[in-house]
């Protein structure tokens, strides 16, 4: 178990006493406790609860951590210290690593390889047609339809002869922040391509083309010399010989670069920039860059860590940009020219909002809201997919476009997925797990986690979200009958069973998630406005009809009274 950054009521949670008297004690926990990464050095830095990391490394292992994560040659000297001056003994130490050992003992990381049934599996052990079936099974439950206009969609393969898929997400599959690597990835562009005739799908990613030009008025090229692995330099004389990079605008400042020469990324090691990087990934993320106007209509191009970028020769790293293709107006042609348009926006996974970066609004990058205007300004069949890591403050989105769709970066079966909501293949009925606001104004400050005073989530928000949570749609109806809610005595308790008929009164067959939910009309204390208290996913054909049941133990309705240590009503 990790033990969090945060304090509680005062105490750092690395220290806390129930990491030693619950985990350990009361429940026994024969594992090991790790420290979350640097956070040992921010019992100094951050909380300022010790003045010296002798202190803080010493309180740490007496408190139950058994493995430090933070900087090996500062903690090892820590120890060293702690030791001694006698604020550790060698018992603390001891009892720290027998619970290590005893894990990676049972993990079999000492036994040798013809011992160890895990060890030389092939590839395939994990890669097998059934694992990719059921990788298409979990991006297809995952699809929500937001809105469905118009019956835009389905669409049929048959009828429509011509689709523009446009957007900075429609022919990529990202992969997320500590997730695998894909074995195969089909993009939607590939999955939309599959279901229509050959010639009759268009692709415009929306973003622009460009070159740089350095203010010594030479252009920027990729070093074809492999000792250099594809440097970029400013050394072509004229803007035929210069590198073409595609710029995607991610929004809040943040730019990416792809040479497409090679077709990879723009990235830099701090001292060289060069057009080496696969993807955008990394825990700092190299590929991200954030332009800044500079004098006389030029741009200062700065790195991830806010330091200016930088070639051989060009130490004011000052460049003008020069649009080769303008994304936004070859979208609209592609759209004017296309009877249906779908267009593929989100986010970058490793941009704007993951790990140690909150983004700075709810909403879409600007780009892509323009994106999304223009290119339904000129075609009233738009259909917008949202892939993202989040909700998305999409209020123009839901007020103009006839049909929406939103999924997670779902996956290497993304596209296939989506083609088959598309085009009818399969009935969507994905849920939101999460309320989707119209705004940051409905919400308070960040880092106000009281979410009962601050009204988040759904359970105490009040007000007109964009969406809720549990939203989704269907292309079929279903109508509920019959609701009975029965209180029976079980034993010492008591038990509320629910049921309800539901019956599918459309004409295509899909599944439905009947949703649970419950409130406390009367409390001493205040309660949620509602809680999910169960759910079901059931298929039913069209007109067939199912009683779903579910049964509460009201003690789970129950809360702490941690004034009288028992549970309240």
């Amino acid at each position: 178990m990790m033990t969090a950054y945060n304090s509680i009521n005062g105490t750092p949670a690395i220290l806390h006493p129930d990491v030693n008297q619950v985990v350990k004690g009361e429940w026994e926990m024969d594992g090991f406790i790790v420290s979350d990464a640097g956070d040992m050095i921010g019992l100094v830095k951050d909380h300022h609860y010790f003045e010296t990391y002798k202190e803080a490394v010493a309180a740490s292992v007496k408190s139950g951590i058994d493995s430090i994560t933070d900087e090996t040659d500062m903690t090892c000297a820590a120890i060293r210290e702690a030791l001694s001056e006698g604020l550790l003994e060698e018992g603390d130490l001891n009892r720290a690593l027998t619970n290590t050992f005893r894990v990676r003992f049972l993990l079999g990381e000492f036994d040798p390889d013809e011992c160890n049934p895990y060890a030389g599996l092939p590839d395939d052990t994990v890669c097998k047609p059934e694992h990719a079936a059921l990788s298409l099974e979990a991006a297809r439950e995952s699809i929500v339809l937001l809105k469905n206009e118009r019956q835009m969609l389905p669409l049929d393969s048959n009828a429509v002869q011509r689709v523009a898929v446009i957007g900075p997400l429609g022919d990529v599959v990202f992969r997320d922040g500590y997730s695998g690597t894909c074995p195969y990835k089909v993009t939607p562009l590939q999955g939309i391509r599959a279901k229509m005739k050959e010639g009759s799908v268009v692709h415009v990613n929306g973003s622009d083309r460009v070159r740089l030009r350095a203010v010594t008025g030479k252009y920027v090229g990729v070093s074809s010399d492999p000792a250099e692995n594809s440097a970029l330099k400013a050394d072509r004389l004229d803007a035929g010989s210069a590198e073409t990079f595609q710029l995607a605008d991610w929004g809040f400042g943040s730019v990416t670069l792809q040479a497409l020469s090679n077709g990879k990324f723009v990235t830099t090691d701090d001292v060289t920039v060069t057009a080496s990087a696969d993807e955008v990934y990394g825990w700092y993320v190299k590929e991200e860059f954030r332009p800044v106007g500079g004098p006389d209509g030029t741009m200062l191009l700065t790195a991830w860590n806010g330091s200016p970028v930088s070639l051989p020769g060009e130490e004011a790293g000052c460049f003008r940009m020069e649009v080769i293709t303008d994304g936004l107006q070859e979208a609209i042609a592609a759209a004017e020219a296309s009877e249906v348009a779908v267009v593929v926006v989100g986010n970058n996974p490793l941009i704007n909002g993951r790990e140690t970066s909150d983004r700075p609004d709810l909403t879409l990058a600007d780009s892509q809201e323009k994106l999304i205007q223009e290119v339904s300004r000129v075609n009233p069949n738009t259909i917008v997919v949202v892939i993202g890591s989040y909700p998305f403050a999409i209020n123009g989105v839901e007020e103009k476009i006839p049909a929406v769709l939103y999924l997670s970066h779902a996956g290497q079966e993304l596209g296939n997925a989506l083609a088959d909501v598309l085009f009818g293949d399969y009935n969507p009925a994905g849920r939101l797990n999460m309320t989707w606001y119209r705004s940051t104004d409905q919400l308070p400050d960040i880092m106000d986690y009281d979410i009962r005073k601050g009204k988040r989530t759904y359970q105490y928000y009040d007000g007109q979200p964009l969406y809720p949570f549990g939203y989704g749609l269907s292309y079929t109806t279903f109508r509920y009958d019959g609701l009975k809610a029965t209180l029976e005595r079980v034993g010492s308790g008591m038990e509320l069973s629910v049921c309800v008929q539901i019956e599918n009164t459309g004409g295509r067959g899909g599944d439905e998630v009947v949703q649970l939910y419950v409130r406390a009309d009367s409390s001493r204390v205040q309660r949620p406005l509602k809680e999910l208290k169960g759910f079901r996913r059931i298929y039913l054909a069209p007109c067939e009809k199912r009683m779903i049941n579910f049964t509460l133990p009201t003690s789970d309705h129950g809360i702490l009274g941690c004034d009288q240590g028992r549970l309240l009503p």
